[in-house]
């Protein structure tokens, strides 16, 4: 009965083990579709703050068209942003179809690829120009985590990696 009772359970810890998952989530910022509010610049080049907001994810600028067939945000006298924000973990931004991203810096951005990485809430990047993009794909990290609790605690088995383990007759060992 103990034997069974031992298989049972590591049976389950590795089913527990498995499911600890990190998966990602894309959010995709479609112009055209996912607007905000401004459509066009003043005669001085001026737009004004915008921002779209989508699943969790907040695009924003001190100097945005966000509600224009593409994406734009440009430099004018001291506005000079453009922030991701979101309630989990960005891993990734990508931005499609885009027109002068040599103009973007942040740390963890590639603009030959125009894609940064890295791990963050929130991603700034400076503007120093015009910047346009038909998509912006901001890809959120998603942890899983799957708890195991027992009955009885003194009954649990274990394994070390790289080790190895026995116990109730039985030998364990990682491979």
């Amino acid at each position: 009965m103990r034997k069974i009772k031992f298989l049972l359970m590591l049976a389950l810890m590795l089913v527990g083990i498995s499911s600890v998952a990190q998966t990602a989530i894309e959010v995709e910022f479609v112009a055209g579709v996912d607007k905000g509010k401004n459509v066009k610049v003043d005669w001085k080049g001026k737009a004004g703050a915008d921002q779209v907001e989508k699943e969790g994810v907040t695009m924003k600028s001190d100097n945005a068209l966000f509600a224009a067939d593409k994406y734009m945000t440009k430099t004018y006298i001291g506005n000079k942003s453009l922030t991701f924000s979101a309630t989990k973990s960005i891993v990734k931004i990508q931005f499609v179809d885009g027109e002068g991203l040599s103009h973007l810096t942040a740390e963890g951005f590639d603009d030959a690829t125009a894609t940064w990485t890295g791990k963050a809430a929130e991603v700034t990047f400076v503007v120093k120009g015009e910047v346009k993009y038909a998509k912006a794909i901001v890809t959120l990290e998603n942890k899983s985590i799957t708890t195991l609790t027992f009955d009885h605690p003194q009954t649990v088995a274990y394994a070390e990696f790289n080790d190895t383990y026995s116990s109730f007759g039985f030998r364990i060992q990682a491979v």
